[in-house]
């Protein structure tokens, strides 16, 4: 179950934050959260987002971590088909 916190921003408009919090066994295993300008879109997210992670398996994919820039950018230079031009080669190394 998620909860919806309402807080005032600087400039004086409000946001909603939407926050789903999994735990098993008494531990914390999945945590998320987004900010919304309106509480109707903070609500459609949070249900849409706790059926999503109900489904089998979809903690496992949410638990996968994101890939370093320096992965990213490797990975990005070795599936390229033609050449990396000059400004996109890789520092030389020393």
């Amino acid at each position: 179950m998620g909860t919806i916190t309402e807080r005032v921003r600087k400039d004086k408009s409000i946001g909603y934050t939407a926050k789903i919090r999994l735990k098993q066994g008494g531990r914390v295993v999945h945590t998320e959260a987004k900010t919304f300008d309106r509480r109707p879109a903070a609500q459609a997210w949070l249900d849409k987002r706790e059926r999503e992670l109900a489904q089998p398996g979809a903690l496992e994919t949410a638990k996968v971590e994101d890939p370093t820039l320096s992965e990213a950018i490797g990975h990005y230079i070795r599936e390229l088909k033609r050449n990396p031009g000059r400004t996109k080669k890789p520092p030389a190394r020393c």
